[in-house]
């Protein structure tokens, strides 16, 4: 019996160096002869900013950030002799700086500018220079689509020329973005393609490189046998050229697919080896996935003494990556709330320092008046002049003081307000019902199901803790929680229960992180729960002028459920909506955006047939 491999997460390191910069305007000139003419040749013409484009295009590895003068002044000489080709060679180079840099918005902004200019003066090869850093900032951002839209573009405009290693290099970036959007066709034909152009052009790294990239997705595609050959023969590069963090992966990889081939004695020895070099590379999330299939192979061998040694070393693990993140995102509001503080205390003392100096000019002005007074009335009327300016600035100054005063006790407020709605984020009910919820998995012997389950747990978990510190998140990482999230609440409901999200391909945006959560858990528990026969729930979302959310279930109705709460001898007051409706509230006085909850009963002939709310909340564009 085939099993569900996971997605491994796991990319092997590619090193194609970059095209160099020179090959625009200058070819083969050494770093100090380059370094000399730049020092050299002082006059503002085209001919200096080809020279510092080529030294920059030299040092794009190690020296950039020192050459920023000269940057500034090539774009300063190309605008002044409208010399177009130079500005967009130095733009590019600028969006290498950010993007070493981890500016990303930066990087973009100067990868587009230059794609522009190169595109009005149709110079292939500077488009391509362009394509490789717009290429890499979308995947960076995990905006697969565009990276393969911009590779397949460079892949028509270099189709037809000459197979070198720096053309494998395309066919392998669109590959990985096709692969990342779950294309694993079309990634095949580009990893195979790359393959192919390495092999014509001797290149042995990018060989590898794709042995190593087609034996990963077949594994993932569950055709291990055809991925068995090319893992081995990229398993002996690493051996051969020492990369361990190579080797270490496809240990990794060849353990599953003898899982999948269902020959757990090697799946065990090459996880082995594979814990071995992670452990000495100290990658925590790697050696998490390597004790679940560890723990996977022992049980289907019926070693269920070592499965539960090694499920109890993944749930450290976890834990250990749980607890470090968290300590992190602690450590950064307390960091955050002290940096606040000091800079609080500062601008106080000096207003107060100011104040202070204002009070001595006073008592100085009092003194040289009361002399001056007595000589001339004239001067005794500039002395009250200048008294009363005196007095109106202490006096703004004071003001401003009040108002710092209470700017900061605003921003205390919303600290404690932000941590309250941290801690409000999880539910304790929810907790409680999806733990009872494995639990009955656990206690009916589905172990492979209650690891499913408890693994999408800790995700939930996790991916809270890390939002909650977020003003705003994408769009499509809260979709991604809120399918964890009903996975696990449809375990609870069993067969009964379906639900649909449905986000119109809206992308490109942000929003705040966790509001819808609540108003789901509150359909799901008061409409849903006691209702009899089939429960449907529906959640879409749209973009217009506003960003709006529309939850839709088919339970008992507002009405209903008051009346059910009303017998209870307990009620139980929804922390989390209050929270988020505080939240709302708050939101409204910083964004210039429609916002609001609204609820609407479902009825017909006079039935109640369900609850519809609507959620308009606040959102960014992207780009």
């Amino acid at each position: 019996m085939k099993r569900k491999i996971k997605n491994l997460q796991l990319k092997f390191i590619l090193t194609i160096i970059l095209l160099s910069y020179t090959t625009a305007f200058s070819q083969g000139e050494r770093l100090d002869s380059l370094q000399l003419k730049v020092e050299s040749y002082n006059i503002r013409d085209t001919i200096r900013v080809n020279l510092i484009i080529d030294y920059a295009g030299l040092t794009i590895n190690d020296r950039l950030k020192e050459n920023i003068p000269l940057l500034n002044e090539g774009l300063e000489i190309s605008e002044e002799l409208n010399f177009k080709r130079g500005t967009g060679f130095l733009l590019n180079i600028y969006s290498s700086l950010y993007l070493a840099e981890s500016d990303l918005e930066k990087a973009l902004e100067y990868s587009l500018k230059s794609y522009k200019i190169f595109e009005e003066l149709n110079e292939t090869q500077s488009l391509l220079l362009v394509n490789t850093n717009l290429s890499r900032i979308y995947h960076i951002q995990k905006k697969y689509k565009k990276s393969l839209e911009i590779q397949e573009n460079s892949i028509e405009l270099i189709k037809d020329n000459t197979d070198t290693p720096a053309k494998a290099r395309y066919y392998f970036y669109a590959a990985k973005a096709a692969d990342n959007l779950l294309e694993l066709k079309k990634a095949e034909n580009y990893y195979l393609e790359a393959k192919r152009i390495a092999q014509v052009s001797n290149f042995e790294m990018g060989i590898a490189i794709s042995n190593g990239s087609l034996g990963h997705l077949y594994t993932k595609m569950e055709n291990y046998t055809k991925a068995l050959p090319l893992l081995n023969s990229s398993l002996n590069f690493a051996l051969k050229n020492n990369i361990k963090s190579n080797e270490g992966a496809t240990y990794k990889i060849l353990a599953e697919c003898y899982l999948g081939l269902n020959d757990y004695t090697k799946a065990i020895d090459y996880n082995n080896k594979a814990i071995t070099i992670f452990k000495e590379l100290n990658k925590l999330q790697v050696l998490d996935d390597i004790y679940g299939t560890q723990s996977n192979s022992y049980e289907a061998l019926g070693n269920y003494k070592e499965a539960n040694r090694y499920i109890k070393l993944k749930f450290q693990m976890s834990d250990s990556i749980f607890s470090k993140k968290n300590a992190e995102i602690i450590e950064e509001l307390q960091v955050k709330h002290e940096t606040d503080k000091f800079q609080t205390e500062k601008e106080l003392a000096e207003k107060e320092t100011k104040l202070a100096q204002n009070e001595n000019e006073k008592n100085k002005n009092y003194l040289i008046g009361a002399i001056i007074i007595s000589l001339l009335l004239v001067i005794s009327f500039v002395f009250l002049f200048q008294r009363a300016k005196a007095r109106k600035k202490a006096e703004l100054i004071e003001l401003e003081l009040s108002e710092t005063k209470k700017r900061l006790e605003v921003e205390k407020q919303y600290i404690a307000s932000e941590l309250k709605a941290i801690k409000s984020q999880m539910n304790p009910h929810f907790i409680f019902n999806a733990l009872n919820s494995i639990q009955d998995l656990v206690l009916k012997g589905d172990v492979e199901k209650s690891y499913t389950y408890i693994a999408s747990f800790a995700s939930m978990v996790r991916r809270t803790l890390n939002f909650s510190d977020k003003d705003f998140i994408e769009f499509e990482e809260e979709v991604k929680l809120l399918n964890v999230y009903l996975e696990l609440e449809k375990l609870r409901f069993k067969k009964d229960f379906k639900y649909s999200i449905l986000t119109n391909d809206i992308e490109d945006i942000e929003i705040p992180p966790m509001i819808v959560q609540p108003f789901i858990e509150n359909a799901l528990k008061h409409g849903l729960l006691h209702k009899s026969g089939e429960k449907r729930l529906t959640v879409e979302f749209t973009l217009t002028d506003t960003f709006t959310c529309i939850i839709t279930d088919n339970g008992i109705g507002r009405d209903e459920a008051q009346k059910i709460k009303d017998r209870q001898t307990k009620s139980h007051k929804s922390f989390s909506v209050d929270a988020t409706k505080n939240r709302f509230e708050m939101m409204k006085s910083t964004y210039d955006q429609d916002l609001g909850i609204d609820y609407h009963d479902l009825k017909e002939d006079g039935e109640s047939i369900g609850t519809k709310v609507v959620i308009n909340m606040p959102f960014k564009q992207l780009f």
